[in-house]
């Protein structure tokens, strides 16, 4: 498990995420990701259980990552 939750990771720490392929859970509740972290975050192995919530995310941005993601929970 990774959380990165209240942390200031950015897309560039995301992108780094991708080399972690035994990483089962990774949650990013109230961090800053933004619509560019999306491509990355779509990218990285399937996991277990993946979490967002209070993020600055855009509603297309969370559509995104919930067909590219399925069973990732999204909390508003």
């Amino acid at each position: 498990m990774l959380n990165l939750s209240e942390t200031q990771v950015t897309a560039a720490g995301i992108s780094r995420l991708r080399g972690l392929k035994r990483l089962a859970e990774l949650q990013l509740n109230r961090t800053r990701v933004t619509e560019a972290c999306v491509d990355d975050l779509l990218r990285l192995p399937r996991r277990e259980r993946r979490e967002v919530r209070d993020t600055g995310l855009s509603d297309e941005a969370v559509g995104r990552l919930q067909v590219g993601l399925p069973g990732l929970r999204v909390v508003r």
